[in-house]
């Protein structure tokens, strides 16, 4: 893998994190729709970044979810379970930001919140083992 791949995965991982504090910021502000957007996108990164260490590139956020699953939920890569979480966070996030009238109840955002902390500190890890071993090879 070439350094600047490795450098753009750091990159989607620190757009990961950042978009991660942001979403808890609007959280805690009650902002909870805005929160759910940003906690896709911090999502939405790492699983860029994942599909980064084999080289696949998407263009579309239906082709980015379709990917992850065809590249690491399907083949065992990560728990089926982080697959659902990542539809969760993708569906919601689209009708928050199309639907009239949209609103997410605190509980739901409590409950997305500590998924996608979930989904992206498991994703980061294994990013990371794999980065470590392409590098020690």
């Amino acid at each position: 893998m070439s350094e600047q791949t490795q450098e753009l995965i750091r990159y989607r991982l620190d757009r990961s994190q950042s978009s991660l504090r942001a979403a808890k910021s609007l959280h805690s502000q009650d902002h909870y729709l805005d929160a759910i957007n940003r906690l896709y996108y911090a999502c939405f990164y790492a699983v860029i970044a994942a599909l980064l260490l084999d080289n696949h590139v998407a263009k579309s956020h239906s082709g980015v979810r379709t990917m992850f699953h065809k590249h690491w939920v399907l083949t065992g890569r990560i728990a089926a379970s982080y697959g659902k979480i990542y539809n969760e966070i993708f569906d919601m996030r689209h009708e928050d930001d199309y639907d009239d009238f949209a609103s997410v109840q605190a509980e739901i955002a409590d409950e997305m919140l500590t998924k996608a902390e979930d989904f992206i500190k498991t994703l980061e890890s294994l990013i990371n083992t794999e980065l470590s071993n392409n590098i020690d090879q």
